[in-house]
């Protein structure tokens, strides 16, 4: 479970400068994938999405996202059972993971918090809703460039 100490630790982290922040997201429209990567980028984080969930798996087995976002309806495995996935890996226990979903009948957030997934965003969403999200998560800096 992520904790606020976890948080202001990863924050710390991205303030001492350690890098820009990297926002990974799961999902497989490439529109969404796009106008995540045109707005995350814009403020100064690293972007990479990927499609599917064994693309991700994989990807994680190298990088260390600072932040995912993760759509629950993938080609390849349910976003729940992705999430157990990802929260068993060792570097990702204290990452936050945010369901992203259109669905109003699993956006419980409640079963998504139990779930193992650390916010939920619903689709479509605002700009200014993402941008709260990521506030709340430590990604500091959260400014246009």
């Amino acid at each position: 479970m992520i904790t606020s100490q976890s948080r202001l630790n990863n924050l710390s982290q991205l303030q001492a400068g350690v890098s820009s922040p990297l926002v990974l997201a799961i999902d497989d429209q490439e529109d969404s994938l796009f106008l995540l990567s045109c707005v995350l980028e814009s403020f100064s984080c690293k972007f990479v999405g990927k499609a599917t969930a064994e693309a991700a798996l994989e990807f994680v087995k190298l990088h260390q996202p600072s932040l995912i976002l993760l759509d629950l309806l993938l080609p390849d495995m349910h976003g729940a059972e992705l999430v157990t996935l990802l929260r068993q890996q060792r570097n990702l226990s204290n990452v936050p993971i945010i369901a992203t979903t259109g669905l109003a009948i699993f956006g419980d957030r409640e079963q998504l918090l139990a779930a193992g997934f650390s916010d939920y965003l619903g689709k479509p969403y605002l700009l200014e809703d993402l941008e709260i999200l990521v506030q709340r998560w430590g990604i500091p800096n959260w400014k246009a460039s």
